[in-house]
């Protein structure tokens, strides 16, 4: 049993030096530069990076009159104006290394489709409900990674996938799980109770589908970890312009209301709200791009699990325009997702000690 779990740790091994068969020389000096504290940088990386995007997604939820077609084609500009400027004073070649372009490309497209989805959830169902549904990432980063990174699912991170949803069900208490103690009275015409309706399950539908992207997308930037950090992103700005630009100009969508097509006649204010969520993704992108260059990311989803409790925080204090009360599960829910976070930073000490296939 012993022999048979150091095989799945020598397998999980091999997983990740399989992903280096396309390093540049060039390249290779990074994971060796930061060798004996690349776990402590990516660990740290990927919870700024998580702080920096739920940071982003309250700026948003309490700024209802951006449009996320606006937000996204911002994002998409800003990110291709300013990574693409590094990328060639760095001299970058930005198609990247031959044999990674297909990832690379991939991971660009999917990244503009994330960034749709995350804007059309926040915007069309509550942010508990959002957030207990984007933070199941780390079960699905988990289970794909035993698939395209070789690496094991056994029943220790199943544990720690649950108690991660627990963690987060109870801290956020979405209103599909714990209903409002008042509602309001229904004073909504039945037109408007049915487009609402028809907002919440596009919302929904959307919500469901970013855990699932950003498991692969991490995914993906893993198997591209030897690509400089900067042709990655740069590519993830691609994508999210290529999205905005077939969403735009999908004819319903205007007659819809859903764009509003006012980028240029956005107040000043607007314009500091836009900027703040832009920047504040771009940076997060940028970091957890680093980050999955060091960990992998099964461990960097799960350490991001950390912006939850900073979500929480953010909601109660800086952006208190409605009020958040105080639940005896709040602290419980707390707990569990630093237990979860502890749990898997051991996990390779864990499975050494208590050689069980299984786990």
């Amino acid at each position: 049993m012993a022999n048979e779990q150091r095989r799945l740790l020598e397998n999980d091994v091999e997983s990740e030096e399989t992903q280096d068969q396309h390093i540049l020389p060039e390249e290779e000096s990074l994971e060796h530069r930061f060798a004996g504290h690349s776990n402590l940088i990516g660990t740290a990386g990927a919870i700024l990076a998580g702080i920096t995007f739920t940071s982003a997604n309250v700026i948003q939820k309490y700024t209802p009159n951006l449009n996320f077609w606006d937000l996204l084609f911002v994002r998409a500009v800003s990110q291709l104006t300013i990574i693409g400027g590094f990328s060639f004073w760095f001299g970058h070649n930005p198609i990247g290394p031959s044999g990674s372009r297909s990832r690379i490309y991939m991971q660009g497209i999917l990244g503009g489709i994330l960034l749709l989805c995350l804007f059309i959830a926040v915007k069309h169902i509550a942010l508990g409900d959002a957030s207990a549904i984007f933070f199941s990432a780390p079960f699905f980063t988990m289970l794909f990674s035993s698939c395209m990174l070789n690496e094991h699912f056994g029943l220790f991170r199943v544990a720690v996938s649950g108690i991660i949803i627990t963690g987060v069900i109870l801290l956020c208490r979405p209103p599909a799980i714990f209903p409002p103690e008042s509602l309001p009275e229904a004073t909504a015409l039945p037109e408007n109770d049915a487009i609402v309706n028809q907002q919440t399950l596009i919302g929904t539908c959307c919500a469901l589908s970013v855990p699932v992207l950003s498991a692969i997308i991490t995914i993906l930037n893993r198997q591209c970890r030897h690509v400089p950090f900067l042709v990655l992103t740069f590519w993830f700005g691609v994508g999210a312009l290529f999205v905005s630009f077939i969403g735009m100009n999908i004819p319903f969508l205007h007659s819809s209301n859903v764009y509003s097509g006012n980028i240029y006649n956005f107040t000043t204010t607007e314009w500091i709200y836009t900027s703040s969520i832009v920047a504040l993704g771009i940076i997060g992108n940028i970091i957890m791009t680093i980050a999955l260059k060091l960990i992998t990311p099964a461990r960097a989803m799960v350490f991001r699990s950390f912006e939850v409790i900073a979500n929480y925080i953010l909601q109660a204090t800086l952006f208190s325009k409605v009020s958040v009360s105080f639940h005896i599960t709040d602290p419980l829910g707390a707990f569990l997702i630093v237990m979860s976070v502890l749990l898997m930073g051991f996990e390779i000490s864990i499975k050494k000690k208590y050689s069980w296939k299984y786990l």
